[in-house]
């Protein structure tokens, strides 16, 4: 006989993640009549679901949305699909002109997915608060959606590696220039030296992804690595960005019912 029982809290918090999924934001209300759960457990559950990071309520109308970190719970997200489809010959191109490896970068739970031009190699995944993928991706969501994502990473970090209000800064700063550059993440066949440098690629004030060049650092720096590939870096991210809206019309024309005769 199976002696299993589901637990409730859980499958409380799966029907609370649906019920926003569905919607463009949610109030309690809504998600108390979605689920057909008490108005005090909803409310528990999403400010649940809020400390780990997968939930915010946006200050603008006051609904609760899900955050990038959902993204992780499915390897086949199509929005990420369609951008790395749409990135594929514009990574080519770049990597061609700059001689270094270029590739698109979205978010995969608490760590960013690096797909580079032509599937070359593994898709490597770097962790999203210290790489320059994630810090470009961070630095550039929504405030109150980048707020509960960092708490979130630094509520899970050892406190030696990130404090919470440094971390806010750092992103600041990485808003304010535009871009991050970090230290490489150790993969195999490249340099002790590798340096990353990163720009957002956004959709309407929201970054849905990050371009990333992976360079050998000596003897560049960060700052003169900016000056030499970032124009190019922002106008590769755009272009991605351009074509990745243009798959989505055609798919919505597609899915779309045909006039009537």
């Amino acid at each position: 006989m199976d002696t299993t029982r589901p637990i409730r809290a859980l499958m409380r918090g799966l029907d609370a993640l649906c019920a926003l999924n569905a919607r463009d934001g949610a109030t309690v209300a809504d998600v108390v009549h979605d689920t057909h759960l008490p108005r005090t457990t909803v409310y528990r559950v999403l400010e649940t679901l809020g400390e780990a990071g997968l939930v915010y309520r946006d200050p603008l109308d006051e609904r609760y949305r899900l955050t990038g970190l959902v993204r992780g719970l499915s390897d086949g997200f199509d929005e990420d699909a369609w951008l790395a489809r749409a990135a594929q010959p514009h990574l080519a191109e770049l990597s061609a002109s700059l001689g270094w490896p270029a590739a698109v970068a979205t978010p995969s739970g608490a760590r960013m997915l690096l797909r580079e031009a032509g599937g070359r190699g593994a898709a490597h995944r770097v962790p999203l608060a210290a790489s320059a993928a994630g810090l470009a991706y961070l630095a550039h969501l929504p405030p109150a959606q980048r707020a509960v994502i960092a708490a979130a990473l630094t509520r899970h970090a050892r406190a030696a590696e990130r404090a919470p209000a440094a971390f806010d800064r750092l992103l600041d700063e990485v808003r304010a220039q535009g871009y991050a550059a970090a230290p490489a993440a150790p993969f195999a066949r490249q340099s002790a030296d590798a340096l990353d440098i990163s720009v957002p690629i956004s959709v309407g004030g929201r970054a849905l992804a990050a371009l990333n060049l992976r360079f050998d650092a000596q003897p560049a720096s960060p700052v003169s690595a900016a000056d030499r590939f970032l124009a190019k870096l922002r106008a590769c991210a755009r272009d991605i960005r351009d074509d990745f809206l243009e798959k989505q019309v055609e798919a919505r024309r597609k899915d779309s019912p045909a006039p009537a005769s």
